[in-house]
């Protein structure tokens, strides 16, 4: 159809506890019909990665980790068959 299937936004959302810490999380909307899979993992690393199905026509949520002091986290997605 010429636009694409998948949205991505990013949060950190500071924890209530320790507002110092917070959670890294990544949201995903698939707009098209089929699922997609993808691989979500922190910028340079091989251990630190989520796989992810997002079903059509729905949104899923992930925390890709838990962090200190810093607000921005870098991470890459690639599509998995």
């Amino acid at each position: 159809m010429g636009r694409a299937c998948l949205d991505v936004e990013t949060i950190a959302r500071g924890r209530v506890a320790n507002p110092a810490l917070f959670d890294h999380v990544i949201s995903f909307e698939n707009r098209c019909l089929k699922p997609i899979k993808v691989q979500v993992c922190v910028y340079k690393t091989a251990d630190q990665c989520t796989s992810l199905e997002i079903p059509g026509m729905k949104r899923k949520d992930a925390v890709l980790g838990v962090g200190s002091g810093s607000q921005i986290i870098r991470y890459t997605i690639s599509e998995r068959r």
